[in-house]
């Protein structure tokens, strides 16, 4: 678990730190995606707007040569001074509408150049915008792809997870097992009373002797009741207080006697234990009588 977690972390900070980059960056790029769209309105409404003037040229254009046509027909009608007077003015007329045509004209050709400029414009605003877009997709693509690799990252980690939480449990169940083993190993059990008592709680039995009455032996009952006996550390006791006289102690079961000694002090003796290995070498299980 602690590995996953340093892993989990380290790949936070990573992502944290590019994705802060990511997001600078992509917020950069909106920016200036709104700014070129912004851009790109305005140009196409400046266009329109010499569109609309274009036309209003070309029709003042048609109105003066209307007009024209329509005087012609009049001026048939008169003579002398007045014919005179209505062609100066008709001079007149027609220099001045030349002039604003030949400035409508200008105009115009302004217009036309400056249309073909923000064309140009808008055409490299599209451009621009179409490289913002591809670069907004390929951070995109870049962020998706750390998000996927985190994720195989993680499973990964998970599945270590769980290699190494069987790996305690089993090493636990071992441990436990082990100290059961030690335990019962390092664990003795003691009987002691008089003969009679131990007899009747099945701890001991007597077997053989003459007539099975006679010269009998006190021996270890295999059915005995484990609960009728006392838990003896093996390690840590080496003596054992018996509440009789040192002549009437007998031990039943069968320990080498150079591995323990009885010291009798008037009405109580002691067991004590020389040679530890020794004396549980034949078994856990010791039964004293008087």
């Amino acid at each position: 678990m602690k590995i996953r977690n340093t892993i989990i972390i380290l790949l936070a900070l990573m992502m944290g730190f590019s994705t802060g980059c990511n997001k600078e960056e992509l917020e950069q790029l909106r920016q200036d995606k709104q700014e070129l769209n912004q851009q790109i309105e305005e140009k196409n409404t400046t266009i329109e707007q010499l569109r609309q003037m274009n036309s209003r040229m070309e029709k003042n254009l048609q109105l003066v040569i209307d007009r024209r046509g329509i005087d012609s027909t009049v001026y048939k009608s008169l003579q002398g001074d007045q014919l005179s007077d209505r062609l100066e003015g008709l001079s007149e007329s027609l220099e001045t509408k030349q002039t604003e045509v030949q400035s409508l004209r200008n105009q115009l050709r302004g217009a036309r150049y400056q249309a073909g400029q923000y064309k140009d414009q808008v055409e490299k605003l599209k451009q621009d915008l179409k490289m913002k877009e591809d670069t907004l997709q390929a951070i995109e693509q870049d962020m998706m792809d750390k998000a996927n690799e985190i994720e195989e990252l993680m499973a990964r980690a998970e599945k270590r997870d769980a290699t190494i939480d069987s790996l305690k449990k089993k090493n636990k169940n071992y441990l436990e097992a082990l100290q059961e083993k030690t335990r019962v190993e390092n664990t003795a059990y003691v009987a002691t009373g008089e003969e009679k008592s131990l007899v009747e709680k099945e701890v001991i039995k007597k077997v053989g002797g003459f007539l099975g009455i006679f010269g009998q032996t006190a021996v270890l009952n295999p059915e005995f009741n484990q609960a009728d006996l006392k838990e003896f550390h093996i390690p840590q006791e080496r003596e054992i207080k018996i509440n009789a006289q040192q002549r009437k102690v007998e031990v039943v079961t069968s320990h080498p006697e150079n591995a323990y000694t009885l010291e009798g002090n008037g009405e109580t003796t002691v067991l004590k234990i020389t040679d530890i290995e020794q004396f549980w070498r034949a078994g856990n299980y010791l039964v004293v009588v008087y």
